[in-house]
């Protein structure tokens, strides 16, 4: 069964409430066509231009790095390259090949650190991804370390 499309419309432009978000993401984990709906309502494809809803300022950051999935049923494939466009505190964003699915946990690497993060969100623009992930662990790597 899926899910009715005006929840899948809150959903896209993150006007669910807080307390539908964690159910309607167990279902778009496992529902493929859902999951287009979304993208294709996804503000970035439609020139949404709502109130930011952001906590939290982000930084430009743009730099070369790579995403690897951590569930142990999709992570066989090794790491992909991406890019990270910004970070806040709490979040970063990327731009990506491919579709990663809400709630999913990835490793992302840099050149000076590595984090463990959870995406919040897969938009599709063109043959791209952007990528939001909310930051559970930030390990630095500098030289010398």
């Amino acid at each position: 069964m899926h899910l009715a499309s005006d929840v899948l419309e809150r959903f896209a432009f993150r006007q669910a409430p807080n307390s539908e978000i964690p159910a309607i993401e167990d279902h778009l984990r496992d529902c493929e066509e859902c999951q287009r709906i979304v993208i294709q309502l996804s503000p970035a494809r439609t020139g949404w231009t709502g109130e930011e809803r952001r906590k939290e300022p982000r930084v430009t950051f743009d730099t070369p790095a790579k995403v690897k999935l951590l569930d142990p049923v999709t992570s066989t494939s090794p790491a992909a390259h991406c890019r990270v466009l910004d970070i806040s505190w709490h979040g970063m964003r990327l731009l990506a090949q491919r579709f990663v699915c809400a709630g999913a946990l990835v490793q992302v690497r840099m050149s000076d650190r590595v984090v463990l993060g959870e995406v919040r969100y897969c938009d599709q623009e063109g043959d791209d991804f952007y990528v939001g992930v909310r930051l559970v662990e930030t390990i630095s790597i500098g030289v010398g370390a």
